[in-house]
């Protein structure tokens, strides 16, 4: 059965092919340990939903992007309402328009 949250989840991203597999991380409200923040941490902890294609950071805030290589992986990532990295709650959402992101290689 398909939920309704699963067929909302990235009606933003089918706007446009180039982000249509991005997530938005933010750490919650009022969480000051940004230790969450570090490329190997994110990929490691986004890695049990797909393939990463690309991690992007912004200096200087309590956010990062992550970019999947299927549709279905980012939806696993974003199904997913227990994102919790070094003991950081974390939202994830579907990323609208981002920051160009650099090639992983």
């Amino acid at each position: 059965m398909t939920s309704a949250r699963a067929l909302s989840l990235c009606v933003c991203c089918a706007m446009s092919g180039q982000l249509q597999h991005r997530a938005f991380v933010a750490g919650t409200a009022g969480d000051g340990d940004k230790s969450w923040r570090d490329q190997p941490v994110i990929d490691r902890h986004f890695s049990q939903f797909g393939r990463i294609m690309d991690v992007y950071l912004p200096k200087g805030k309590n956010v990062s992007y992550v970019a999947f290589e299927t549709k279905e992986q980012l939806d696993r990532a974003l199904l997913n309402e227990a994102h919790v990295i070094s003991g950081c709650k974390l939202r994830v959402t579907c990323a609208g328009t981002v920051p160009a992101l650099r090639s992983k290689t």
